[in-house]
């Protein structure tokens, strides 16, 4: 997906994906390209800026610190090592996706001038949409709904089956139940409160 950049007004390119790491396991990703040479890398909303190189369908992306190699396939799927500086051996993989969302407006500005807002700034109860970034088989769903950390919405918290969402599916009236401001985390719930729920209204769910 394309998107203009803020900044100095040129398109970027955005992939969203994970890094794997057998020590921290697996982080969400977030590849902007600002273009043929430069672009950044956000890292469990740490962000830095990083050189890309290509040659052909192989890449490199570093950004300081570690060096990412791999391979673009025809699909905007890049996979490929992680690597520390000095290039020794690989020490976690990674796949990024090309975001995939129309050229609409979202309701949040994933990378605008004043950046994403503070988990701090949230609060129980508060109703959002977002949009699926990683489906974890163990906890559940990672949505971005805006703020600088994406949510987590636990399989017991689904409205369908876990196996049911696919990445980029956008989720409407999540709600947020849970806020850690020590470790910066939040989770939201796709589930309807009882006092939402209405006579003769069909209520789905996981039990």
């Amino acid at each position: 997906m394309e998107r203009k950049n803020d900044k100095d007004d040129e398109k970027c390119t955005i992939y969203q994906g994970t890094l794997t790491h057998p020590a921290f396991g697996e982080k969400d990703v977030i590849f902007r390209r600002l273009s043929d040479t430069e672009g950044t890398l956000s890292v469990q909303g740490a962000t830095a800026n990083a050189t890309i190189e290509q040659s052909g369908s192989s890449f490199s992306i570093f950004d300081g610190t570690t060096t990412l190699l791999g391979n673009l396939d025809n699909d905007g799927c890049m996979k490929g090592q992680v690597f520390q500086k000095d290039y020794d051996d690989a020490f976690g993989t990674f796949t990024f996706n090309l975001e995939t969302s129309s050229e609409e407006e979202e309701p949040w500005d994933l990378f605008g001038k004043g950046g994403r807002m503070a988990v701090a700034d949230l609060r129980e109860g508060q109703v959002v949409s977002g949009k699926v970034v990683t489906i974890n088989t163990t906890l559940g769903l990672f949505i971005n709904v805006g703020p600088e950390k994406d949510a987590l919405c636990r399989a017991n918290q689904l409205s369908k089956p876990l196996s049911e969402y696919v990445a980029g599916e956008k989720i409407e009236g999540l709600r947020i139940i849970a806020i850690n401001i020590e470790k910066n985390t939040f989770e939201v719930s796709a589930r309807r409160l009882v006092s939402d729920v209405k006579e003769d209204d069909k209520v789905e769910g996981i039990v």
